[in-house]
């Protein structure tokens, strides 16, 4: 188990070294040729476009799931925490 765990620890350090080698590639090359460089960062992370009609569509379907959720908590019953009530003695 121990050898799996050294094993994934000296990939994820060596995935770590070479994303820090690209991303530094790319920031010297961005002085010479910015376009090219935008593109590298652009096909990491693309943009998405979409249209009016699949954003309605999205939005009426977090709508629906926020009322679930909601009609989910209504039905639960709370419990009240108890109070501890403190006793002062009056004697002392």
């Amino acid at each position: 188990m121990l050898r799996v765990w050294l094993y994934e620890s000296w990939i994820a350090d060596l995935e770590d070294k070479h994303q820090f080698t690209k991303d530094y590639t790319i920031l010297g090359g961005s002085f010479h040729n910015p376009e090219a460089a935008k593109q590298m960062i652009q096909s990491e992370n693309p943009s998405v476009v979409s249209t009016d009609e699949e954003y309605e569509k999205s939005t009426q379907m977090i709508l629906a799931e926020n009322e679930l959720d909601k009609e989910m908590q209504t039905t639960k019953h709370r419990r009240r925490k108890r109070q501890i009530r403190k006793v002062i003695n009056k004697e002392a």
